[in-house]
């Protein structure tokens, strides 16, 4: 289907339909454009009153075949699967009608994906359905839209015309390259109550490693999915090693079938909810039903395979052992000789991501190649931080994970799946797991998105899973003291002290930030701190100095810190109420668990000196909560003239079940409680 604009005079059209601004369609068999009328049969149309024409397929130029007409799907039963949708979810945007995916695998070894999809938009929101980019890159696999369609609340068909099928690369940032390019077209027409249609199959005719077959589905979505179906092809003389998760009900069992000389595997579900966006909830991946499954019955052809491209890259010459001696220098211990090669990768190294293959993707580009280049992205930096340790004696080697702001990847079966390399360092009979991607990490720290997390090492044989350090890694301790006048203004003083991958955010942070921005973000800090706060002084230690703590330090003022009642001041901390907001526990119930990042030990200390003749009359008492995720301690205290308030908040868990949700909920609830309680003091008269 073609749209037009109407702005050529005496241009004439057979077959058409003619769209007005009110959405209101008009079909004809002629149409003629002179001046500001349109004349559409025996119809007398202003030119103002029109919005496009809409030239139907068979007065196109291209012909709509038979066979591409037997692939969509009836009408009927596309509008039959609307009506359900909306009917038993109507305040969804859009509904989706059909979800169909099928992998297929030949005796050839050429791997083909092909997608059917169906949806009805029912507002602006799921406007995006209309337009599609498939993703495919040159030399190794193709993309085939078979058909699209729009297909109008009255019943009429506009088709995809192939000539409006564009294909464009990426516009990515400094930081990465992509060989990869995208099919992009529009649906025709598509506009909310319509009904959307199209398949295409991805044929993958050059792989790189022909052994690797490995699929996954995902059986839910944001909106309703009215018939989700997986289908796998294999050759009858292949297994498929498979698992099933999240299955509702356990109802996920695949049909099997044998038919010339191929075996199916299907899987549906019908009438699948959507999701329903909770805080702080597990990735989309962990939730919904899914398959993920591999004709490869273990791990032993992977870690051949990329074990092979990774010691290639990986080999140690005499310029390796002189480069690696010359960043180490004089250090002494194994601690400070991988501290040293550590930071030098980190910060000599610029992130830059280029992938021309599965290869390099997966496996990096030889360390000379990163180092001369003096770039490249995660694979490549942990293939040159691992060969830098190997040439003095360090057992490392890379590892390939999912980070944990993504779905649990399950590597009981061989899953090559993931988005991110770091390295795996043996020294003494330990684990150290070290991201060279970082710029501001020591030894022995790491990413806190690389926790707690399987990952899989070609080179030393073996699946496992990252440590989840303890919470001391993530310490922050927050200092503030000052003192108070008997008109409540306040002269304070505010230090914070990270440690660990705490305090390597925090230097990232500074390292990012314009230097002459520093002032404006501590008067922000400053005025957050303290409503309508004043800055006077502030310093930072200098984030590239790694021999003492990043430690953020401010000094101001404030007229207002005290609420005065009849003879009575009342003294409120506000950013102790920000720092434990807690919106994961927003709601009563929950559908998911909690999961969050790291572990966490955050500690306050603040002393406040009260103007003379300042008596308590309410403190509250302390407190002290204990569950097996977390514990937190609190205590007010007014003696020898000085208001006090320490606390500790320490949380070792990065997962709660939603059946533990409502015990975990009143814990976080009595520290949210605790926290916004005022210290309520008798004022000396004047």
């Amino acid at each position: 289907m073609k749209n037009l604009a109407l702005v050529v005079c005496g241009l004439f059209l057979l077959g058409v339909t003619l769209e007005l601004q009110d959405g209101q369609r008009i079909r004809g068999d002629l149409l003629f454009m002179k001046g500001g009328i349109i004349y559409i049969d025996t119809l007398v149309i202003s030119k103002g009153e029109a919005k496009q024409v809409l030239i139907k397929d068979k007065e196109e130029n291209f012909q709509l075949s038979d066979s591409i007409r037997k692939m969509t799907l009836p009408d009927t039963m596309l509008f039959r699967l609307a009506k359900d949708g909306e009917k038993k979810y109507p305040d969804a945007p859009g509904i989706i009608l059909v979800d169909w995916g099928q992998n297929i695998l030949d005796n050839t070894g050429k791997q083909i994906y092909r997608y059917h999809f169906a949806a009805k938009i029912l507002t602006e929101k799921r406007l995006s359905w209309a337009s599609q980019n498939l993703y495919f890159e040159e030399g190794r696999n193709k993309i085939t839209v078979l058909f699209a369609r729009t297909i109008s609340e009255e019943g009429e068909s506009f088709w995809l015309n192939p000539n409006d099928i564009k294909v464009f690369a990426p516009s990515l940032g400094s930081e990465f390259f992509d060989v990869g390019k995208y099919v992009s077209f529009n649906f025709p027409g598509a506009k909310p109550g319509a009904i959307i249609e199209f398949e295409y199959i991805d044929s993958l005719y050059n792989p790189e490693i022909p052994e690797f077959f490995f699929v996954s589905y995902y059986f839910q979505d944001y909106e309703p999915v009215m018939w989700s179906r997986f289908q796998v092809d294999i050759p009858d003389s292949l297994n498929l090693n498979y698992r099933v998760y999240n299955a509702p009900q356990g109802k996920l069992e695949p049909e099997i079938s044998r038919k010339e000389g191929v075996k199916s595997y299907v899987w549906e579900l019908r009438d699948v909810p959507p999701i329903i966006e909770e805080p702080q909830m597990p990735a989309y991946g962990e939730v919904v039903p899914k398959v993920k499954g591999t004709t490869i019955a273990n791990w032993e052809i992977v870690f051949d395979k990329l074990g092979e491209y990774q010691k290639r890259r990986m080999e140690i010459d005499e310029e390796a052992e002189r480069l690696a001696k010359s960043i180490i220098g004089d250090a002494k211990t194994d601690s400070e000789r991988i501290d040293r090669i550590y930071r030098f990768v980190q910060r000599e190294i610029k992130y830059v991501s280029i992938k021309s293959s599965f290869a390099s993707g997966e496996t990096g580009h030889h360390w000379r190649w990163t180092l001369e280049h003096q770039l490249g992205d995660c694979t490549d930096k942990s293939i040159l931080f691992s060969t830098l340790l190997r040439a003095i004696g360090i057992e490392s080697a890379p590892i390939i994970i999912m980070t944990n702001d993504r779905e649990t990847v399950d590597r009981t079966i061989p899953d090559t799946d993931g988005n991110h390399a770091i390295v795996l360092v043996k020294l003494n009979g330990k684990k150290y797991f070290l991201d060279p991607t970082s710029t501001t990490h020591i030894f022995p720290f790491y990413r806190s998105d690389d926790y707690g997390v399987s990952y899989f090492s070609s080179v030393f044989r073996e699946i496992g899973t990252t440590t989840i350090p303890p919470a001391q890694w993530n310490a922050q301790t927050e200092n503030l003291w000052g003192e108070l006048d008997n008109k409540g203004k306040i002269h304070f003083f505010y230090k914070s002290e990270p440690y660990g991958n705490m305090d390597a955010e925090i230097r990232f942070w500074w390292e990012t930030s314009d230097p002459k921005d520093y002032r404006r973000i501590f008067e922000q800090w400053c005025a957050e701190l303290i409503p309508n706060a004043q800055l006077l002084k502030f310093s930072l230690s200098s984030p590239s100095d790694f021999s003492t703590p990043c430690i953020e330090y401010f000094e101001g003022k404030a007229n207002d810190f005290v609420i005065f009642a009849d003879g009575v001041a009342i003294i409120h901390f506000p950013h102790l109420v920000r720092t434990y907001d807690f919106p994961e526990i927003a709601t009563e119930k929950r559908n998911y668990p909690i999961k969050y990042g790291y572990p966490i030990l955050t500690r306050h200390k603040i002393n406040i000196k009260l103007p003379k003749g300042w008596e308590a009359i309410d403190v509250p008492q302390p407190v002290a909560f204990s569950t097996r995720w977390a514990n937190y301690t609190g205590r007010f205290s007014v003696s020898g003239g000085v208001l006090s308030f320490e606390d500790t908040f320490q949380r070792d868990s990065l997962f709660v079940r939603s059946e533990d949700y409502t015990e975990f909920r009143q814990f976080l609830k009595g520290i949210k409680e605790f926290v916004r309680k005022g210290v309520f003091l008798k004022v000396a008269p004047k």
